[in-house]
């Protein structure tokens, strides 16, 4: 599944947040005891990151967090959602009547 994103360019307080501040960008799915961690240690690049996990139907919901060099965490970002949808059987086959 592919992320993206805009990386931020400013501290909760309004400081300055420079690229090489940011250590890690991760990536959390909402579950039954709210958004955990699906990808840690994500190195920002371009915008986008892939991130290999494997959804059952439903919708599915998504945020990131920042991670600067001093191990201050972000708040979540907006919420992106992914619905997958259900796949769909084929017809019976060699059906016949006695």
């Amino acid at each position: 599944m592919k992320v993206t994103y805009s990386l931020p360019t400013a501290n909760e307080d309004g400081t300055a947040l420079l690229p090489d501040d940011i250590k890690q960008i991760d990536v959390l799915m909402e579950g039954a005891d709210g958004f955990a961690v699906v990808a840690s240690d994500v190195t920002p690049q371009d915008g986008m990151v892939e991130v290999d996990i494997s959804l059952a139907p439903g919708t599915h919901r998504f945020a990131l967090r920042t991670v600067n060099r001093w191990g201050k965490v972000s708040k979540l970002s907006e919420i992106a959602t992914k619905v997958v949808e259900a796949p769909t059987p084929k017809a019976p086959f060699g059906v016949a009547l006695g």
